[in-house]
């Protein structure tokens, strides 16, 4: 579903900001809905449900109270159908007029409220670093950019996986008939549930229990990293005489297996294999595997566990030498993904990072074409890198761009 909000968040979204830290804080404390996945999609109406001097602002605010009055209605059709299956949820979806409106009114409450916004976006929205693709932005054009962002989020999630046509909506589960009772149950829940109808609520509320039934918590799986799988590594970091290593991380790409019962592909061991003769090599004092639970469709397996598990019992690696980074879908957010733990762990960002996957893999990302440039721009908005340069056969380098530690619900499997 195509709206006019996200062509323009697009268009805001290809502008790149110069580098900067502009508030992102590696000690911020994240707030919760109850739902960290959605948390990660959806950042900015967590924060927004969670300020009680913002609620009452739009509760006050006729043109948001307008597309409340439109939730609510929706609600009470759920409430008159009984146990009959609605049409669907795109009624909780924003138009191209709703999502206008709502920027416009989110920008008039801005300039006769500036404090109160301005206090959430000093203390939340910026040392997050979920929004840092406008960082240096005022803080009005960091707001309304970060409600692009969620009103486009919503509409994905509820598109993807709340449509009534049945070619999307049993896309994710191959077992219909339970998550047929799902939705209907959702359908209950919007319609039992006491919930505070701010003009977000229920389009909100909808689209977090999408991600649950749909199994988006891979998405937040193993979190926090550094208080459990990454524990001892991230405290091995501060210690950590970096002027010693060329590299600060050696980051193997994952690679799924081709059936549900194998834990590690071959290819998968043959790059860590490559990757511990650099570790002890003394290249870099950390090794990153990074894959989630990808292919195949379905699996319990994540590549970046397996591939850690490999490197211990194989090479004996030190658990507090390994850090896992278990939600990367793709090669663009294996990167990505990797960036957002250097930051976070205050990992010196001025020393390249070495890629080690398969000749053709590197190959791939890494050819004069630049086509691995253009998917990066295509699928993220940015490029996650620079100074990308093949250095061997199955080797690359690069440096992390900041932009990385952006909140992407493009994919809400891996945000």
């Amino acid at each position: 579903m195509k709206h006019f909000f996200l062509i323009l968040f697009l268009a805001w979204s290809l502008t790149s900001p110069a580098q900067t830290l502009s508030g992102f804080n590696p000690d911020y404390h994240y707030l919760s809905s109850g739902n960290l996945a959605a948390d990660k999609n959806l950042y900015l109406l967590t924060v927004l449900e969670q300020d009680p001097a913002i609620c009452s602002l739009f509760r006050n605010c006729l043109p948001l109270k307008l597309i409340q009055d439109q939730h609510i209605a929706f609600r009470h059709q759920i409430q008159d159908a009984g146990n009959r299956f609605p049409a669907n949820f795109n009624s909780l979806c924003y138009t191209q007029v709703d999502s206008l409106n709502i920027s416009n009114a989110l920008a008039d409450l801005y300039t006769t409220h500036q404090a109160i916004f301005d206090d959430m976006i000093r203390h939340h929205l910026r040392p997050s670093g979920y929004y840092q693709r406008f960082s240096n932005d005022d803080n009005k054009t960091l707001l309304l950019k970060a409600w692009g962002v969620a009103c486009a989020g919503c509409n994905h999630i509820i598109d993807r996986y709340g449509t009534r046509n049945k070619s999307k909506l049993y896309s994710t589960l191959p077992d219909k008939r339970r998550y047929y009772d799902s939705v209907q149950a959702l359908f209950q829940a919007l319609t039992n549930e006491a919930l505070d109808t701010l003009f977000c609520t229920l389009t909100s509320f909808t689209a977090r229990r999408l991600l649950t039934i749909n199994g988006a918590g891979n998405a937040a799986r193993h979190e926090p990293l550094q208080d459990g799988i990454n524990k001892p590594a991230y405290n091995k970091i501060p210690a950590t005489s970096w002027n010693n290593f060329p590299y600060s991380l050696i980051l193997i790409l994952g690679s799924g297996p081709a059936d549900s019962v194998t834990s590690l592909s071959p290819t998968g061991r043959q790059r860590c294999d490559t990757a511990v003769l650099r570790y002890q090599a003394g290249l870099a004092p950390f090794i990153v595997v990074s894959g989630g639970y990808v292919h195949p469709e379905g699996t319990k397996y994540c590549e970046a566990i397996e591939m850690k598990k490999y490197l211990m019992a194989q090479y004996s690696i030190p658990e507090d030498a390994i850090i896992t980074e278990p939600f990367a879908r793709h090669t663009t957010t294996n990167i990505r993904n990797t960036n957002r733990i250097i930051y976070h762990y205050v990992i010196p960002a001025y020393k390249p990072v070495m890629v080690i996957s398969s000749q053709s893999h590197i190959s791939s990302i890494t050819d004069t074409t630049h086509s691995f440039d253009t998917r990066n721009l295509s699928e993220l908005g940015y490029l996650p890198y620079t100074s990308l340069t093949r250095k061997a056969t199955s080797e690359a380098t690069y440096l992390p761009n900041m932009q990385s530690l952006q909140m992407d619900p493009n994919d809400p499997l891996d945000p």
